[in-house]
């Protein structure tokens, strides 16, 4: 039998914590951006506050998700053997 694919997908790709569509289109219609997942990426950052994630669109500067606990990510983008 085949998995179904919706599992499987949701294992390949890692978790992303939902966005509120409202303050997506708001600030897309603002015009600050056309990249959606830009506008996204600065909401997450902003944990949803869409007047930080308007700061960080104006700026220029979307700062990154932090990274797990236990630090960042080697270099080479690989786990140490």
């Amino acid at each position: 039998e085949r998995a179904p694919q919706p599992a499987a997908a949701a294992a390949a790709a890692p978790a992303q914590p939902p966005v509120n569509e409202d303050h997506v289109n708001y600030l897309l219609e603002m015009g600050l951006t056309s990249d959606r997942a830009q506008v996204e990426a600065a909401l997450r950052a902003a944990n949803g506050n869409p007047d930080v994630a308007f700061e960080f669109l104006t700026t220029g500067s979307v700062p990154m998700m932090a990274p797990p606990a236990g630090g960042a990510a080697p270099a080479g983008g690989a786990a140490p053997a």
